[in-house]
């Protein structure tokens, strides 16, 4: 499993958690997009339509379920580097096997609605909600439209 510069089958991104009253990303986890090629055009698709809205100040996004979207805890036993390299980048394409995605640890809550949300420049968030106490979980704003090129 490594980092890599062109567009893979798996895009990570740094989840924020929510807290109170605010949004702490050093206790955070990540999420891994499964964006295959039929995915990311799926995508493509979805920004082209956006685009008749970009003079529109009342709009600013629309929200898509997305069962492509997994969240997961960091794992010291497993690929311990997802996490630093959150730390350098908000995110990136991974390089790796499926056996590989299958040993990282998912996310300990029962969540629901899963989905991206994709804002009128481009930019994307994916979201999910635990099911029993409605936490929501976000990740950070990531350059979807930059990452589809």
């Amino acid at each position: 499993m490594k980092i890599s510069e062109i567009a893979t089958d798996y895009l990570v991104v740094g989840v924020l958690e929510e807290y109170e009253d605010y949004y702490d990303y050093s206790h955070s986890e990540f999420t891994i997009i499964n964006t295959t090629k039929h995915w990311r055009e799926i995508q493509r698709k979805r920004i082209k339509a956006l685009s008749h809205f970009e003079n529109d100040d009342s709009f600013n996004f629309i929200d898509y379920l997305d069962k492509a979207i997994g969240f997961f805890s960091f794992s010291p036993e497993h690929y311990p580097q997802i996490k630093t390299l959150l730390e350098e980048k908000t995110a990136f394409f991974l390089d790796a096997e499926v056996g590989e995605i299958a040993m990282l640890i998912s996310a300990p809550y029962s969540l629901e609605r899963v989905g991206l949300q994709i804002c009128k420049d481009g930019t994307a968030i994916a979201n999910a909600y635990e099911k029993t106490c409605s936490k929501e979980f976000s990740t950070v704003r990531f350059p979807l439209k930059e990452l589809l090129k």
